[in-house]
């Protein structure tokens, strides 16, 4: 069962988290069996301990656990943190309980390697984007009024995302230590004179942390001497954040400057640039009833620094205004203009925000085509945001965005109409959609609805291009013209890709081009940077 904090916030140093705990000695071995509130299992390795004792544990469902155990004083106050703050860059609390004053921790295990062994693997330049999630992590326990005080190498998991295991010298912000914090190399000075702590601490150990990815070595007790600095920290931009972290207290960065400093460090020493290649061509088509080009299509390209170092960013789509209202054309052009945006977008730190933003510039477009329409048009939009090679999509319509890579051409979307929903539930064939008499009919469109929801779009996981690969938009007049199986010879490895798209418009007017037909290519490529 969970026990309740016992004493009001107000008392929490003198009472919940005392300054000086009792030592504990191993309790659990191998072989043994726990249990914590509804979960049972058995111990099958005793961990290294820090201030608590840990072990690997598997559960009956064979799931593998950790348990961290030690005296209430040593534990509590990281119960109550990873229930204020679940996230995925620290363990999950799963389950705990106090049992003749001791608790027990029941937390997820997580695989991968540590930071220490990951530094015997590659080089520093390699590991700064895992270093920009730790100080952002940190930053993001700072804002729930928590610090830890200092961590290891050891106890730090590279992975996406990074996790950091190290929480023996967790901290209220602005409260005494609630242990002796000694890491050697690792612990900034002032704690040594004991006190509260000011939030500066933790800068410290990001900076003798990031002495350790820079010589390997564990950095000096006393600090850094700068005035006569080793051979392997005389680094342009590298030397300036270890003079930034390891100064004195009232001298250190904020979190942010640390951020600013290691993105710009690192945006110099990348191995790679990022640029695009775009083609592009659209058609009126050979109906004689079709006066007008509903379709649109545009991209921007910019640039930006991330935690990935320099990255170009390209934003592209494809919108069909839809057949049989008004201003169809109108609609294309808005959602288009809208989607693709008149400033640059920001850089993003990690594929949720691209994600959200991409979602976000769709959402944008179907307010303006519903506030200018008013519900008397509408269009398709299939919209992609690249980020280096990072992709994201948002989707709408029936509209096509196409990966082209060795194996052909994958779709990426879904289209949203009446045929698709009839294939989905097996009523007919995908022969037999290409000549349905409702084949045109839409069930979700731009414009349509005042507010869209954000679950009513399509979007895609973490996606990353290779070199060779091409994203390909099409609107509805390309691909129910065309095999697209037929074309993947002319796209794949093709590096004129505006000669692509003007053959397979060229292609489509060959068929007889009965609607309106538009095509994007992209292909991201690198550039080794010496």
């Amino acid at each position: 069962m969970q026990t309740e904090r016992l004493e009001s916030e107000a008392n929490l140093e003198e009472d919940v988290y005392p300054v000086t705990p009792a030592p504990f000695v191993l309790t659990r071995q191998v072989g043994e069996t726990i249990s914590v509130e509804s979960y049972q299992g058995m111990i099958m390795e005793v961990l290294p301990r820090s201030l608590y004792q840990r072990y690997r544990v598997q559960l009956m469902t064979g799931e593998t656990v950790q348990l961290w155990t030690g005296e209430r004083a040593r534990l509590n106050a990281q119960v109550d943190f990873l229930g204020q703050l679940p996230h995925r860059m620290l363990p999950q609390r799963l389950a705990w309980q106090e049992v003749d004053g001791e608790l027990s921790l029941l937390l997820s295990v997580v695989e991968g390697f540590s930071l220490q062994q990951q530094l015997e693997q590659v080089g520093w330049v390699d590991l700064l984007g895992d270093y920009l999630q730790l100080v952002q992590l940190l930053k993001k326990i700072h804002q729930t009024g928590w610090q830890v005080l200092a961590f290891h190498p050891t106890e730090v998991v590279v992975g996406r995302p990074v996790v950091l295991e190290g929480l023996s010298y967790l901290t209220p912000l602005g409260t005494v230590p609630l242990v002796a914090v000694y890491l050697p190399g690792y612990t900034a000075p002032e704690l040594a004179a004991g006190g509260v702590v000011t939030g500066q601490e933790d800068i410290y150990t990001l900076g003798a942390l990031f002495y350790r990815l820079l010589t390997g070595e564990e950095p000096p007790e006393g600090g850094v001497d700068f005035l006569n600095v080793p051979a392997a920290l005389q680094i342009p931009g590298a030397v300036q954040v270890l003079g930034r972290t390891l100064a004195s207290p009232d001298q250190r960065c904020d979190f942010d400057e640390l951020l600013r400093l290691v993105r710009q460090l690192r945006a110099g020493r990348q191995r790679q640039a990022f640029t695009y290649q775009v083609g592009a061509a659209t058609t009126q088509g050979l109906n004689i009833r079709r006066t007008l080009n509903q379709d649109s299509w545009g991209y921007r390209v910019s640039s930006a620094v991330t935690d990935e170092g320099a990255s170009g960013i390209l934003v592209a789509c494809v919108a069909d205004g839809i057949g049989g209202m008004l201003q169809g054309e109108v609609a294309s052009a808005l959602a288009t203009g809208q989607f693709v945006g008149a400033a640059d977008p920001p850089a993003f730190e990690t594929v949720a925000e691209q994600q959200a933003w991409t979602v976000d510039r769709l959402i944008r477009a179907n307010q303006v085509v519903h506030q200018q329409l008013g519900g008397a048009g509408g269009c398709t939009l299939t919209g992609i945001v690249l980020c280096g090679a990072r992709l994201t999509l948002a989707h709408l319509g029936d509209s096509r965005a196409y990966r082209v890579g060795t194996e052909g051409l994958v779709l990426l979307s879904e289209d949203h109409s009446l045929v698709r929903s009839l294939i989905n539930r097996g009523l007919i064939t995908e022969t037999e959609a290409l000549t349905h008499p409702q084949r045109n009919q839409l069930l979700r469109s731009v414009g349509e609805v005042r507010n869209l929801a954000a679950d009513a779009l399509d979007t895609l996981p973490d996606l990353v291009l290779t070199p060779e690969e091409v994203i390909f938009l099409c609107t509805d007049g390309v691909w129910e013209c065309l095999d697209l199986t037929s074309i993947h010879a002319l796209i794949w490895q093709n590096p004129d890709l505006q000669g692509c798209a003007n053959a397979i418009i060229q292609r489509v007017l060959t068929l007889g081009a009965p609607d309106n037909a538009t095509i994007v290519l992209v292909r991201c490529t690198t550039t080794p940077i010496a």
